[in-house]
């Protein structure tokens, strides 16, 4: 892991010429990258010396290293005195690793601002992309490194990029819950119609991941908040219920969404709340209008599913709104059968209570 090294003297170069002598001496032995990668965690006035001896500032890493370049490992650990050096001395600043990342990428992906804008200066192309088809922007985003997502941007860095999921920077900024870094995606032209390969757009994937600030965002620049993924078909609400999101699940009712949509099993919200046992969310759903007596597909009721689930107070509150007791599913079953079969003793006393047979 190349962000587990720690440069060493990086800033103020080892002034003793009998350590660095001592050093040399010790290395000697070594191949030259194992040298020079020595060189780069120990102090710039090594990596000098070695460089002055007539070793590539190309060089190619082995085994643990493979196909690391010196600027490539420079960069990544955030070595920017080692990094100037090795530009000095004819590094390729656009030489890729085994998984197609360069120097520019590793040090977007460990938050190296002043490594990735000397990069940039110095050629380094902003939208290339790794194997897995991630970009620096993407790396950025990810871990939240809102100056470099700056600099990239102003730099040429394709904003609707990709990776091998299908997900863009600002769908990843949306499922980690980055307000600042997503605001900065949209003023620089990130699509929020686009999705991702399992048809996830950056609401919905707010909404699931709880980011309510993000779904208000969101909701502002008019997106429609009942589009549905094609998977299973689930609505923004639908995903939310089910996580257990009120705050989202609050926002997306206050402006007018549509909370009796169903999956392609017959889910609503309201039965993807219960089943979860989120009883906040169940009481606000019914309160809105959710029907008590909904069914998914295999007919069977959201009193059905809170019976099964043993959640007792979800029951009560069912029960309480006008939920039918009486309701058979596909195989022919009350709620009461159901509770008699699982033994739950409380829900059977309290289904008992409003004459279910």
């Amino acid at each position: 892991d190349i962000s587990a090294a720690t440069p060493k003297n990086q800033k103020s170069p080892d002034s003793s010429s009998h350590r660095l002598k001592n050093f040399l001496r010790s290395a000697e032995k070594k191949g030259d990258w194992t040298r020079l990668m020595l060189a780069i965690q120990k102090s710039v006035p090594a990596v000098e010396q070695l460089l002055n001896e007539g070793i590539s500032p190309n060089l190619r890493g082995r085994e643990t290293f493979e196909g690391l370049t010196p600027l490539i490992f420079a960069a990544g650990i955030g070595a920017m005195d080692t990094v100037e050096l090795l530009i000095q001395h004819g590094a390729r600043i656009n030489d890729t690793d085994t998984e197609s990342k360069t120097a520019l990428l590793l040090a977007a992906e460990n938050g190296h601002a002043d490594i990735v804008k000397l990069l940039l200066e110095k050629g380094a192309n902003p939208n290339v992309v790794s194997i897995q088809n991630r970009t620096p922007l993407i790396q950025a985003t990810v871990n939240q490194y809102l100056g470099i997502i700056e600099i990239l941007l102003k730099n040429g860095a394709q904003v609707n990029h990709q990776n091998h999921l299908g997900m863009s920077a600002l769908m990843l900024g949306a499922q980690k819950g980055h307000l600042e870094s997503v605001k900065m995606l949209l003023l620089h032209g990130a699509d929020l119609e686009a999705h991702s390969k399992n048809g996830l757009t950056p609401l919905f994937i707010a909404a699931k991941n709880g980011h309510t600030r993000l779904v208000k965002l969101f909701t502002r620049f008019g997106v429609d908040i009942d589009r549905k993924e094609p998977e299973f078909n689930r609505t923004p609400l639908i995903q939310a219920a089910a996580r257990g999101h009120t705050s989202v699940v609050k926002l997306l009712l206050s402006l007018g969404v549509d909370s009796i949509e169903k999956d392609i099993y017959g889910m609503n919200a309201l039965q993807g709340a219960i089943r979860r046992n989120h009883l906040e969310i169940a009481r606000i759903l019914i309160e809105e209008g959710s029907p008590v007596n909904h069914t998914d597909i295999r007919g069977q009721s959201v009193l059905q599913d809170a019976v099964e689930g043993g959640h007792l107070e979800i029951v009560r509150l069912l029960l309480e709104k006008g939920a039918s007791p009486q309701h058979q599913n596909k195989r022919g079953e009350t709620a009461l059968m159901l509770a008699a079969a699982k033994g739950q003793l409380q829900i059977t006393n309290l289904l008992l209570k409003f004459r279910a047979s």
